[in-house]
């Protein structure tokens, strides 16, 4: 869980260095953000379906 709190915090971190430092517009961060929330879901969403059939086909 620790892990996954630090990957958080640092990604975060990350995007807010690049608006402060004026190496990309705060809209493109957010972009940034919103794009890898999308993917992360689609990926979790594939994931589980895959799972559910596996166990389908094994029983």
């Amino acid at each position: 869980m620790a892990v996954i709190v630090t990957v958080i915090l640092l990604c975060l971190l990350v995007g807010l260095s690049r608006i402060y430092f004026e190496v990309q517009f705060p809209s493109d961060v957010v972009a940034g953000y919103v794009f890898g929330g999308v993917w992360i879901s689609l990926n979790v969403i594939l994931l589980e379906i895959l799972r559910k059939l596996n166990v389908g086909i094994s029983a």
